[in-house]
């Protein structure tokens, strides 16, 4: 709800807004859809790393400088729960 009020007073003043993850996985999947949601924001920050790859389908990966969002339902990606597990601290 607060980027939503973020977002108005963004498109009240006509500013742009670059919508940040400093994380990736889930978090970065949830920050490109926030972002997609609004039409004054083009840009997503992001921290993407090898990683998400070993856990995450499909990874979300920059090409040429774009993501591609996935299309699936929810925030469009699977988890694999072993990989997880593996690299637990718990």
């Amino acid at each position: 709800m607060t980027c939503r009020k973020i977002f108005a007073l963004a498109e009240a003043w006509n500013l742009q807004i670059a919508v940040h993850s400093f994380t990736f996985g889930p978090a970065l999947a949830a920050a490109v859809h926030l972002s997609l949601s609004n039409m004054k924001s083009e840009y997503v920050e992001i921290c993407a790393t090898p990683l998400e790859a070993c856990y995450m389908q499909p990874p979300l990966r920059p090409e040429n400088g774009y993501l591609t969002v996935p299309d699936k339902p929810g925030l469009g990606i699977e988890i694999d729960e072993d990989v997880v597990k593996k690299y637990s601290s718990r």
